[in-house]
């Protein structure tokens, strides 16, 4: 499966939760879900620490898998307000990284290194 048939498939399951309320923005649902799915991913990795003593287990590697895909979802609803292809931000992510790499400006600050 590519980015772009994810996108698709991720709109069949989306309630439309905020946008059927008429709330505006039409995006902030999305970016509060994904905000939030990022704090849950984060308390896994707490929790691996705190409770595993950072040994990763199968079960505590399940649970981080579920997030990065519940994290996947909101952040391929989000693109698709904005009409823009998951492939399209992927694609301009990785030709970025490569220039910077290219020009051994991976490290530092700024999005125009």
């Amino acid at each position: 499966m590519d980015f772009n048939e994810y996108q698709e498939l991720t709109e069949k399951t989306d309630l439309k939760t905020g946008i059927n309320e008429g709330l505006s923005p039409a995006y902030l649902y999305y970016i509060l879900g994904l905000n939030g799915e990022v704090g849950e991913l984060t308390d896994k990795f707490k929790k691996l620490f705190r409770d595993d003593k950072g040994i990763m287990t199968n079960e505590r590697l399940d649970g981080i898998v579920k997030e990065f895909g519940d994290i996947l979802w909101y952040l391929s609803r989000l693109i698709d307000v904005f009409n823009i292809k998951f492939n399209d931000v992927a694609q301009i992510n990785i030709d970025k990284l490569f220039k910077r790499k290219e020009n051994g400006t991976l490290r530092g600050d700024g999005d125009n290194r």
